[in-house]
This record gives structure tokens, sequence and C-alpha cells, in this order.
């Protein structure tokens, strides 16, 4: 008899062991908004690529000189926007692009943001630090610098740890960019720069790949400013871009800020609000 009940109690058991290893298996595949968002940058779009190729058509001629004088076109309003248009430096820089300078920080003189075309310093570094929040269960922090050398150059460093608490375990990821901007427009009230660089993701796996950069700040009047930032990259065949924006309010060498971030990747998103302090010497 007692052997029958051991017989039927090791069955019982191997019986809820298999039925339980699915379930098991289920919650080791858990997956959250940063789950999703590695998932989409980690397939591979080689397929999608060939399919796209095969079925792509022959455009005629007329299309193709209607495409080459919009692509003409485009180049030249480009070139205005991203590099130079004629007489730049006398209707924005009082006759020579070396009438600009770093101010010692926004609003050192009240009629002037970062830069200035009185007198000021040949360069500039700026560092911030600021904490985003998704959900209860979905926070980070991160750190962005921006170092220029010279007036119309920067070197700019995006790096973000994310944590997401799930049910039975939690998930990371860090998030890194590196660019090389040209700082496009240097005006007292008004910053624009674009770059290009490298955008990468470290999580279960890593990826990196190329990307661009373009931002904007604004000084209308003091002691506020409002900065937006977005870049793009193309991770393994994936584009993934990221929008910061903040509204600013400058206090002499500090800087207190909040405003939002998101990240996307396919039909994956993270965003949130973000708030911090950013440093500038």
């Amino acid at each position: 008899m007692n052997y029958r009940i051991l017989f039927i109690t090791t069955l019982a058991a191997a019986l809820l062991l298999l039925c339980g290893s699915p379930l098991l298996a289920q919650e080791d595949k858990e997956e959250g908004k940063i789950g999703s968002l590695e998932k989409e940058v980690s397939k591979d779009k080689d397929a999608d690529e060939e399919e796209n190729d095969d079925s792509s058509d022959d455009g005629d001629s007329d299309g193709n000189f209607f495409a080459n004088l919009a692509l003409e076109l485009t180049g030249r309003a480009a070139l205005g926007v991203f590099i130079i248009f004629p007489n730049e430096d006398s209707l924005l820089y009082g006759g020579s692009y070396r009438n600009c300078y770093f101010s010692d920080y926004p609003y050192a003189d009240p009629e002037e943001g970062l830069f200035s075309q009185t007198v000021g310093k040949k360069f500039s570094v700026n560092i911030s630090g600021h904490y985003f929040y998704d959900e209860e269960n979905l926070t980070g922090y991160a750190v962005r610098a921006r170092f220029s050398p010279l007036t119309f150059a920067s070197a700019e460093v995006h790096f973000t740890d994310l944590t997401e608490k799930l049910s039975t375990r939690e998930d990371h990821l860090k998030i890194y960019n590196i660019f090389i901007n040209y700082n496009r427009l240097r005006l007292e009230r008004w910053a624009f720069w674009w770059g290009l660089g490298l955008k990468g993701l470290q999580g279960d796996e890593t990826y990196n790949g190329f990307a661009f950069n373009l931002g904007t700040e604004v000084y209308p009047a003091r002691p506020v400013s409002v900065t937006l930032n977005y870049s793009g990259g193309f991770i393994n065949g994936t584009y993934l871009p990221e929008f910061f924006g903040s509204l600013n309010l400058h206090l002499y060498r500090f800087a207190i800020f909040a405003g939002y971030q998101y990240w996307s990747a396919g039909g994956a998103k993270i965003d949130g609000l973000v708030g911090g302090v950013r440093l500038f010497f």
C-alpha cells in the first residue's frame, strides 16, 4: 500500500513539474517596455530589405527629371540651413564671424544667452544630470555633456541608464550617444547645432550604429530658456529616434530644468518626464 501511495505521489509531482515548466518559461520571457524596445532593435531586417528590393519598379525619365530637380532644390536649401547662406556674417554677426563669443554663462548679460557678440570667451563646457520617470516601475538617470573648444564646434555625449521592475525580475538598458557638432547659429537669443556620431544600446546584447543630432536652445527672456534636441540612429537596420525637450530656469552658473524624453523603435516606445540640474563652466 505504501508503494502505491509513493508511486502516485511521484507521478503527481512529475505531472506538476511538466505542467508548470511552460509557466516558468513564460515567466522567464516576461517582457516590459525595455524588452520590447530591445526586441525591435534585434530583429533581422535582411529579409524585409530583399523583399523591398525585389518589388521595386524602374522609374521613367520624367520621374527622374523631377526627382533630380527636387533633389537640387533641397540641396540648395539644406546648404543654407545647415552650412551657410550668402552675406550671413553681415546679417547676423555684425560683419564678421569673429564677433562671436561664449558668455560666461547664460544671462550673464540679461540680453544674451549662451553666445555673445560683444565680449566673452572662446570655449564653453556644460554638464547636466537628470532623473527619468516613465512609470513607477520604469525609471532611470542620465548625464549629458557638451564641450565646445571653438565657438563653431562642440563634442556632445549622452548616457542614460534605465531600470524596469517586472513582476519576476529587473530589466536594464543603457543608451549612449556621441556626437561631433557644428554650432550652426550662434546668436545671442538663439543657438542651433547639428552633428554626426554614434548611438548605442546595451542590454542583453550590445548594438550601435551611425547617428545624427539636431539641437536648439532659445533664450526669450531672463531667466528662461527652452531646449529641444532630436537625434536618430540606424542600429541593426532599425531606426531609433530620441527626443529631449526641457524648460530651463537659469541662476548664475546653474540651471534647473523639467521636461520630456522619449525613445522608440518599430512599435515599441519608452517615454517619460525628466527633471535635473545643469552646470556651466
